[in-house]
């Protein structure tokens, strides 16, 4: 679990996901850290909407 987002547009980005998904805080962090070992954000949006 993390407590801080890494930009105001991952905030954005859970913000907008978490009202269409069910995904938690915590789900999202490890998806985050998981897109950015990638470091592409075309990958990482992926990862997020899987």
């Amino acid at each position: 679990m993390c407590d801080v987002f890494y930009s105001s547009i991952e905030w954005l980005i859970y913000r907008g996901l978490s009202s269409q998904t069910h995904l938690n805080r915590s789900e999202f962090c490890t998806r985050i850290k998981r897109a950015k070992e990638y470091g592409n954000w075309g990958k990482s949006l992926s990862l997020l909407v899987l």
